[in-house]
């Protein structure tokens, strides 16, 4: 015998799958920068690539974020993940504001910003297209 009763489906909300995919991108880069934090203490990597490393981190985290939300709200990936992508720059910038006593606000970040939507938007597009 089969049962009639009807699965309830709780949707939930854009800001929840917004919070889910920042806080994924925020755990990718800090298990990310440990590894990096490791290699240089323990090898002899040099210190200087640490910007490079940043960048590339922060691109994957927020790819990674934008694909998350892309899957789960399964329309207009590409924004969807550049607005996930902004906000994850701006809660680093908020972070780097609050501990960093020589933090400027310029063209650098503007640059960070954009790439952090691209990268975003990217990751949303691909989202959205996984099964």
């Amino acid at each position: 015998m089969q049962s009639n009763k009807r699965v309830d489906i709780r949707k939930t909300s854009i800001l929840t799958v917004y919070m889910k995919g920042i806080l994924s991108a925020c755990i990718f880069s800090i298990f990310a920068f440990i590894l990096m934090a490791l290699l240089i203490t323990y090898t002899s990597i040099s210190e200087a690539i640490i910007p490079i490393v940043t960048s590339i981190v922060m691109v994957i985290s927020v790819a990674m974020g934008g694909m998350y939300t892309g899957f789960k709200l399964k329309r207009k990936g590409w924004f969807h993940g550049a607005m996930a992508g902004l906000s994850f720059v701006l809660l680093i910038t908020a972070i780097g504001w609050v501990f960093l006593d020589d933090f400027s606000v310029g063209r650098l970040m503007l640059y960070k910003m954009l790439t952090g939507m691209a990268a975003g938007g990217i990751g949303g597009m691909i989202g959205v297209n996984l099964k």
